[in-house]
């Protein structure tokens, strides 16, 4: 029996996994496989679980629904590239959360639309930001909706989502749908070829199903796009000095799981407790070795970021 790479279509054999990971909370078991043809790798059951996002199972969830301002370094690179150049464009953010991301397009002068299927952080969208066209809907749901509303889009935002969808031709195929002529796809995925990767997944389930489905490498992330007849360009995702430290305090707090390790990412960044700031002033001197290390091209980005228009 064989298994079929979702990006693709390569037939790979049943038997021939490269690692098994247990998600005790539904005590399911999955299936990392690795497709030799474009170099996906990839788990099954292909299953998406909606309630592990609203339960806020993941701390970052929770945050979402607080409403707050969570801008990471892919949405920074966007909207630095944008200034100016936004007015009269009609953007769709998919995996809004929040809303936070689309809040700052706004300013910019995007004409600004999302999508979750996170009931609770759409409810933060419209409740915290005031934002309008906010949808608390699938892709597909909301590809109908546009079809009878007529909607089509300049840009198509998609950050850290790919990775979790169970059919991630079907989801390339759809966006298309929504693009205008001349329309551009952005967005970010992590890069499974990462410095320190298997380090970073220890003791977190975030990287794994049903969070995560597929890990990409910049060859199999060109490689999607190319197969659904895109051109596209995969760059190094650029990582801020705050959102290093913020990485480390991630790792720490969860080992720990003691509160002062618990950093926002918010723009009130530094406004944390005394005993916080005495943290990162600790931490500070290691976080810059690491960080000069990390941003010297030694060694692989932790994220990739790609720009694709249709061919």
């Amino acid at each position: 029996m064989s298994i079929i790479c979702p990006s693709c279509g390569n037939e790979i054999r049943e038997d021939h996994f490269k690692r098994k990971y247990l998600y005790k909370t539904l005590n399911k078991e999955y299936k990392l496989y690795h497709c030799d043809k474009c170099d996906l790798e990839f788990w099954t059951p292909l299953e998406f679980v909606k309630e592990i996002y609203e339960n806020e199972e993941e701390w970052y969830c929770e945050g979402f629904h607080q409403g707050v301002i969570e801008l990471t370094d892919d949405h920074l690179m966007f909207l630095s590239s944008y200034e100016g150049k936004a007015d009269g464009l009609k953007l769709l953010d998919i995996g809004c959360g929040n809303g936070s991301f689309i809040y700052k397009a706004k300013e910019l002068g995007f004409d600004v639309y999302g999508i979750d299927v996170d009931s609770k952080s759409i409810q933060a969208a419209s409740e915290k930001f005031g934002l309008k066209n906010v949808y608390n809907m699938s892709l597909d749901e909301f590809v109908e909706y546009a079809k009878k509303e007529g909607l089509k889009f300049d840009v198509i935002t998609f950050f850290q989502v790919l990775e979790h969808q169970t059919d991630p031709k079907g989801f390339i195929q759809k966006v298309k749908e929504l693009l205008n002529p001349g329309g551009k796809v952005v967005g970010s995925v992590p890069n499974r070829d990462r410095l320190f990767v298997e380090f970073s997944r220890s003791g977190r389930t975030y990287d794994f199903p049903p969070h995560h489905f597929m890990w990409f490498s910049k060859k199999a992330l060109e490689n999607i796009f190319l197969i659904n007849s895109f051109k596209v360009k995969v760059s190094k995702m650029k990582i801020s000095f705050k959102r290093f430290i913020k990485f480390i305090f991630d790792l720490l707090y969860d080992r720990t799981k003691l509160g002062i390790f618990k950093l926002s990412v918010s723009e009130r960044f530094f406004s944390n407790s005394i005993i916080q700031n005495v943290l990162i002033l600790v931490f500070s001197p290691i976080a810059l070795i690491s960080f000069g290390i990390h941003t010297s091209g030694l060694f692989e980005p932790y994220g990739l970021y790609f720009e694709a228009s249709s061919e």
